[in-house]
């Protein structure tokens, strides 16, 4: 059970550390965090692009920087501060790059071991789960098989809070059917 979950863990470490993928929604969650200490919009701006720059690749920050909305945003604080409240609507997310950032990683960093991180208790919840109906061994590979089919690996790579979504509604709905703590 202990080396089975290791051991699909460790892919995932392996797949979302060395494939990371940024999309251009990791600068408003970067933002966001930032704006826990930062008033100024201007300032917010600023420290958020230099953030992003010193963050990732050369040529990932170009792709994050340009085109015609998102050079908008590049050149316009107050509206690139506006966009922040969509953002905004996961607080839980954010706290967590805030706090993951106040040990000394990197916010940029901080939304990859979150999605990480989900992934892998997510993973943990399905071969446990599995594993309540079904041996041990055919549990690990339907865990395999559905992290694999459903994208579900491919969550931990992303700097977005969607890898932290499914595992809350994963532990949602396991306490929703199989504790029935929702009557």
């Amino acid at each position: 059970y202990i080396i089975s979950n290791i051991l699909l863990s460790l892919w995932i470490v392996i797949v979302a550390y060395n494939y990371p993928f940024y999309n251009w929604d990791v600068i408003p969650y970067v933002a966001s965090a930032l704006s826990y200490e930062i008033n100024d919009i201007n300032k917010l701006h600023q420290i958020t692009y230099e953030t992003i720059k010193d963050s990732v690749p050369e040529t990932i920050y170009i792709h994050l920087t340009h085109g015609k909305y998102i050079n908008h945003m590049f050149d316009n604080s107050s509206d690139f501060f506006s966009q922040l409240r969509f953002y905004e609507i996961k607080p839980l997310y954010i706290l967590l790059m805030y706090n993951i950032n106040k040990i000394g990683i990197s916010l940029v960093n901080s939304t990859i071991i979150i999605s990480t991180a989900s992934v892998i208790f997510t993973n943990i919840i399905i071969y446990s789960w599995l594993n309540r109906y079904i041996s041990i061994y055919i549990a690990f590979i339907l865990t395999i098989f559905i992290s694999i089919e459903s994208r579900l690996a491919d969550l931990s790579r992303l700097s977005t809070p969607d890898a932290l979504s499914a595992l809350i509604i994963l532990i949602s709905l396991y306490f929703l059917i199989e504790k029935k703590y929702f009557k």
